[in-house]
């Protein structure tokens, strides 16, 4: 039986083949999303006090160098008893909204001495994206080979929190290096969003870069890989379309390949041949 990430590529390669066949006959598109965030106001992360402790998650939209993720406003967050709870666990000190820097801050009141919430530990999760992005409700981690995988929740708990205290996710908690262990939860703190993809044009033709995966993951799925590449070409045949190749394993272009990155006409099946050559080998 093939793994559950071939079965999901297999079933979005034949949606998204469908997809384009249903535009190229129609000249119909997906409806409009909403546009990205409006940026929200700048705010200072507010400075503990005795009887209070502040949890600080850092949240992100896109990459912006290959060790940097730039800030995403407008992501909501909450504390919550546990990874089960449905409702955080008080609905105005219990939710946040990241601001322009992307700083997402919990004031939680009476973790002083002896205060009712001293020692508390609570689990932050998502409850809402910005329009245009979308929340990642469980992340698959492990190994880079695929094998051991896990599909934990995107949750973490916060320390045990204490009055005067600052608790950031970039330092404190979410935070790690360890990628070689189980439960491999090495993270940089930032509470990550994904794009909603954009709507296509109305149009028959499209312009299409088509970025293939050949890691040590891929494995011996490599000719699936390809065939898919094949109907994904082949499917755009005859239509004004064009496509560009790349691929990745630990750097792009991937080992002992090119990438191609100008445009090959697709609108004959001659055209559709010259391009599944770049990658046939």
């Amino acid at each position: 039986m093939a793994s559950p990430h071939r079965r999901r590529a297999a079933v979005a390669v034949r949606a998204l083949v469908a997809l384009t066949a249903l535009l190229c006959a129609t000249g119909l598109a997906p409806a409009a999303t909403s546009g990205p965030a409006a940026r929200a106001a700048v705010a200072e992360v507010p400075p503990p006090t005795a009887t209070t402790s502040v949890v600080t998650v850092r949240t992100g939209g896109d990459r912006t160098a290959d060790a940097e993720v730039g800030p995403l406003a407008g992501v909501t967050l909450g504390l919550f008893a546990d990874e089960a709870a449905t409702d955080p666990v008080d609905p105005d000190w219990g939710v946040c909204v990241s601001d322009a820097e992307g700083d997402c801050s919990f004031t939680i009141p009476g973790t002083g001495p002896g205060g009712p919430n001293e020692g508390a530990v609570y689990t932050v999760r998502q409850i809402a994206a910005p329009s245009g992005w979308y929340t990642n409700p469980e992340l698959r981690t492990g190994p880079g080979s695929g094998s051991d995988s896990l599909s934990p929740a995107y949750a973490f708990p916060t320390p045990e929190l204490e009055g005067g205290q600052t608790y950031s996710s970039t330092s404190d908690f979410m935070y790690s290096t360890e990628y070689r262990e189980s439960p491999f939860t090495a993270s940089t703190g930032i509470w990550q969003q994904s794009r909603v993809n954009p709507p296509l044009d109305a149009a028959c033709g499209i312009d299409v870069a088509l970025v293939l995966d050949l890691s040590a993951s891929v494995g011996s799925a490599l000719p699936q890989l390809k065939q898919a590449a094949d109907q994904f070409t082949d499917t755009l045949a005859g239509t004004p379309s064009r496509l560009s190749l790349f691929s990745f394993d630990r750097t792009s272009p991937s080992t002992g390949t090119e990438n191609h990155p100008e445009p090959t006409s697709v609108s004959t099946q001659a055209g559709a041949d010259a391009f599944k050559s770049l990658y046939a080998d």
